[in-house]
C-alpha cells in the first residue's frame, strides 16, 4: 500500500491547513493592530445574555470561559467537584486536569461515578457508562458526533477527542433530553469549548508538560487571541508513551504516539450575533495487547461553523445554526507478526501489502430556537447527520462504500415553572433514518420513522433539599458493528442483517441531592426495560479477526444507581465518596447480563493550604464473577459488554491508592506530582479481555493494570 492511498482526496491537505491557519493569524494581527490604542483589560466578557437553558436541573451545566478561570478561583484547583445535579453531571476538563493526568477520555471519564472501561493497550481504550458503550452513549464534540471506522472497534471515540483541549463537558444520564438525536438509553456527553466574549484586545496562553514513567511525555497549549470584533483560538497536544509494565512489573503491549491541533475563528457580526468556525486535525499510532492487530493510523480531520444570534425579540430568546463534517481514517495491521514499524515520526508513514484500511465520513447540521413565554421556555429545532463507511480494497486499489446512513430529526423540549420551587420539563423528537447497504452482490435501502420523549418533574422542597422523577423511551437501530457482524464473510445476506430489528428502551431515572452544613450528598438511579434488546458473540481471535460473529435480539431488563457524598471538616480538609451499582437481566434465558462492571466505590480526600494541596484517591473495586447457575446454556457474551473469550476472566477485588502534591508558585505557574497505583498492586478490571496469541503469551494470558506509576506536571498561564 502507498502513501497516496492513504492521503485521500478527503484528507491529508495539511498545505491547505497551514494556509488557512496562516491567514486566521494574520487577520488577528490586523485586529490587534487596529485596536493597539485601547487600553488593555485583564476582564473578560462572560456574556449576560439570558443562557439558552432555564435555572433548573439544567443550571449545573458550565458555562464558565475555562481559559480564564485561574483567575476566578482560588490558586490550587480542588479535584472535589462542586455539587451536582444527581441527572446532569458537568465538569471543566480544561480546568479539573490542570492538577492531574489522564491518558485519554476512557481515562478521564473513569474518575466520574458510573464510568468504567475496557482496556485494548496503553490508549484509545473504550468508554462504558452504565455497563452501556458504543451507541448506546451518543459522545459530540462541539455538538457533532465523531465514530471510528474500525470493524472491530479499535478505534473507539477516545482515539479522536482529547479531554483537556475542552473547556466543558456535559453529561446527561438516561434518555432524558431530545436536543441531541438520536436519543440514546445510556446517555448523552458533550464535549464543548466556550465562547467567551472580549471588551478589549486581549492575548492569553495555557500550556504544560507531563513526563512520566514509560518514557511517558505529553505536551498541551492552548491560546486565545481576541478582542470586541472576535477571537481566534489555537489549540494543539502531543503524546507519547511506552509499554506499560503491570504490578508484576510485565510489559504490556500498549506503546502509543498520537497529536491534535484545532483552530478556531470567531466573528462578532453585532452585539448579540457572531459567526465561528473551526478546523482540526490529528493523528497518531497504538499498540494493542488484546487484539489482533495494532493501530497504524488514527487520522482526524474537522470543520465546522456556527452562527448564532442572541435577544432577537421578547419571546425569542436564540437562534443557532450549526454544521459540522468529521473524517476518520484507520489503518491497522499486525507489527508483531509482519514486522511493521510502528512508526512515531510518521503515523502512516509506511509502506506494505496491508489490507485493513477504513474510513468514515460525518457531516451534519443542526438548527435551534429558543423562545420564552412567562414561565414557558422552549427549544425546538431540527438536525440531519449523513454518515458513510467505506474499506479501501486491496485487489483495485480503489474506495468502496459498504453502508451510508442518514438521521434527520425534528424536537421540542419544553420547560415549564408552575411554581417557584417546581418544574415540569419534557419534550418529543421525531426521527427518520435510512440505511444504505451495498455490497458486490446487492444494494438495498432501509427506512423507519420513529419517536423518542421524556417527561420529568422536579422539585425543590427547599434551597438544601431537591428531587426529580422522570420517565423517557429511547430507539435505537442497530449499529455499523452490528448490522454487519458478519463483515468478514465473502458474502453477506442482507436480508438476513434486517431481521436484527431495533431497540425500544423505556426508562425510569430518580435521584435526589441535599445538603446541610459541610455535608451535600446525592443519589441518581435508574430502572429500565428493553425490548429487542442487541447482544452479539465477539470473540479476539485470528480466524474472525476479531469481528462480532453472531447478533440477536431479546428482552432486557436494567437498572442502577449512583450515589455521592462529601464533606468539608474545616477550610483545609476535603472529602467525597461516591459509589456505582449496575444490573442487567435476560428475560428470555432468565440469565444476568454477561460482563456488567462491578460494584465499585471511589473515596477521595483533599488538603488545601495557600497555594499547596496534597490529594489521595483511594478506588474500590468487589470481586466480580460470573454466577453459572444464571447462565443459560445457550447464551453467548453481550459485545455491548466485553469480548468474549473461553477463559475464567473472574477478577478478585481490589483497592487502588493514588496520591497527588499540586503547588502554584506564583500568579503564572503551576507544578503538581503525582503516583497513580501507588502500592503496585497488581490487578485487572472485570471487563477488561486477554492478551491476544499473537504476542506470543500462553492462551488465556490476561491484561493487568499498570502498575506504580508516577508522573510530573508543569503548567503555564498568561
Amino acid at each position: 500500500m502507498s502513501i497516496h492511498m492513504v492521503h485521500d482526496k478527503f484528507f491529508y491537505n495539511n498545505e491547505i491547513l497551514i494556509h488557512m491557519i496562516s491567514f486566521l493569524i494574520c487577520f488577528m494581527l490586523i485586529i490587534f493592530t487596529v485596536n493597539n490604542s485601547q487600553a488593555n483589560s485583564n476582564d473578560v466578557s462572560v456574556s449576560s445574555r439570558p443562557k439558552d437553558i432555564s435555572k433548573s436541573i439544567f443550571s449545573d451545566i458550565q458555562t464558565l470561559p475555562i481559559l480564564f478561570q485561574g483567575k476566578m478561583h482560588d490558586d490550587v484547583i480542588t479535584v472535589i467537584s462542586p455539587k451536582n445535579s444527581p441527572l446532569i453531571f458537568s465538569d471543566s476538563p480544561a480546568k479539573s486536569l490542570q492538577s492531574l493526568y489522564v491518558i485519554d477520555v476512557s481515562d478521564y471519564l473513569k474518575g466520574i461515578t458510573g464510568f468504567s472501561a475496557i482496556r485494548n493497550g496503553g490508549v484509545n481504550n473504550e468508554p462504558v457508562f452504565r455497563g452501556m458503550f458504543g451507541s448506546r452513549i451518543r459522545i459530540l464534540m462541539d455538538n457533532g458526533e465523531i465514530l471510528g471506522a474500525c470493524f472491530s472497534h479499535m478505534d473507539p471515540v477516545s482515539a479522536y477527542i482529547f479531554p483537556e483541549t475542552f473547556d466543558i463537558l456535559n453529561i446527561i444520564k438516561g434518555p432524558q433530553t431530545v436536543l441531541w438525536g438520536p436519543v440514546t438509553s445510556a446517555g448523552t456527553l458533550q464535549f464543548e469549548r466556550y465562547h467567551p466574549q472580549f471588551d478589549k484586545s486581549k492575548i492569553q496562553l495555557r500550556s504544560n508538560v507531563t513526563i512520566g514513567a514509560n518514557n511517558k511525555i505529553d505536551k498541551n497549549i492552548d491560546s486565545i487571541m481576541g478582542s470586541k470584533y472576535g477571537y481566534i483560538r489555537l489549540i494543539g497536544n502531543v503524546s507519547r508513551s511506552d509499554d506499560y509494565h503491570d504490578g508484576n512489573k510485565d510489559q504490556v503491549h500498549s506503546a502509543w504516539y498520537k497529536w491534535n491541533a484545532d483552530a478556531i475563528l470567531s466573528f462578532n457580526l453585532s452585539a448579540d450575533t457572531y459567526l465561528e468556525v473551526s478546523l482540526g486535525q490529528g493523528n497518531g499510532t497504538a499498540n494493542y495487547a488484546a487484539r489482533s492487530m495494532d493501530g497504524l493510523c488514527f487520522a482526524r480531520e474537522s470543520y465546522g461553523m456556527k452562527i448564532e444570534t442572541l435577544d432577537i425579540s421578547k419571546t425569542l430568546d436564540k437562534i443557532e445554526l450549526q454544521a459540522w463534517h468529521n473524517y476518520v481514517n484507520h489503518i491497522m495491521a499486525d507489527t508483531v507478526s509482519h514486522n511493521t514499524e510502528l512508526s512515531t515520526e510518521k503515523c502512516c508513514g509506511f509502506s506494505g501489502n496491508i489490507n485493513n484500511n477504513v474510513d468514515r465520513l460525518i457531516w451534519g447540521a443542526r438548527g435551534i430556537t429558543v423562545s420564552q413565554w412567562d414561565n414557558i421556555k422552549c427549544h425546538s429545532g431540527a438536525d440531519v447527520q449523513i454518515n458513510t463507511h467505506r474499506e479501501h480494497m486491496k485487489s483495485n486499489s480503489n474506495w468502496k462504500t459498504d453502508i451510508v446512513s442518514r438521521d434527520t430529526g425534528i424536537f421540542t423540549e419544553l420547560i415549564f415553572d408552575s411554581l417557584s420551587n417546581r418544574r415540569f420539563t419534557g419534550g418529543t423528537r421525531l426521527e427518520y433514518s435510512v440505511i444504505n447497504f451495498n455490497n458486490s452482490s446487492k444494494y438495498k435501502r432501509h427506512g423507519i420513522v420513529y419517536p423518542a420523549g421524556f417527561i420529568r418533574y422536579e422539585n425543590n422542597i427547599n434551597p438544601l433539599l431537591s428531587y426529580y422523577i422522570g420517565v423517557g423511551t429511547s430507539f435505537r437501530l442497530p449499529d455499523y458493528w452490528e448490522l454487519f457482524y458478519t463483515k468478514f464473510g465473502e458474502n453477506i445476506n442482507i436480508d438476513d442483517i434486517l431481521k436484527l430489528k431495533p431497540e425500544k428502551t423505556v426508562q425510569v431515572d430518580i435521584g435526589a441531592s441535599f445538603q446541610h452544613l459541610q455535608i451535600n450528598g446525592w443519589i441518581s438511579s435508574y430502572a429500565g426495560y428493553v425490548k429487542d434488546f442487541i447482544v452479539c458473540d465477539y470473540r479476539n481471535d485470528d480466524a474472525i479477526q476479531d469481528a462480532i460473529s453472531y447478533a440477536e435480539n431479546i428482552h432486557a431488563k436494567i437498572c442502577g444507581t449512583e450515589v455521592g457524598l462529601n464533606y468539608q471538616f474545616n477550610e483545609h480538609w476535603h472529602t467525597a465518596t461516591n459509589i456505582s451499582w449496575v444490573w442487567g437481566m435476560n428475560i428470555d434465558d432468565g440469565c444476568t447480563l454477561f460482563r456488567t462492571p462491578p460494584l465499585e466505590g471511589k473515596i477521595t480526600c483533599q488538603w488545601i493550604r495557600g497555594s499547596y494541596s496534597i490529594t489521595a484517591k483511594w478506588r474500590l473495586a468487589l470481586a466480580q464473577s460470573i454466577n453459572d447457575s444464571l447462565m443459560s446454556p445457550g447464551s453467548f457474551v453481550s459485545r455491548n459488554m466485553l469480548p468474549h473469550t473461553d477463559v475464567n476472566c473472574n477478577t478478585s477485588g481490589f483497592g487502588i491508592l493514588s496520591m497527588n502534591f499540586a503547588w502554584k508558585s506564583s500568579q503564572f505557574y503551576k507544578f503538581s506530582i503525582g503516583v497513580d497505583n501507588l502500592l503496585n498492586h497488581s490487578y485487572r478490571e472485570y471487563l477488561n479481555s486477554c492478551v491476544h496469541k499473537r504476542l506470543g503469551y500462553p492462551s488465556g494470558t490476561l491484561i493487568y493494570e499498570p502498575g506504580r506509576t508516577w508522573w510530573i506536571k508543569l503548567g503555564m498561564e498568561l
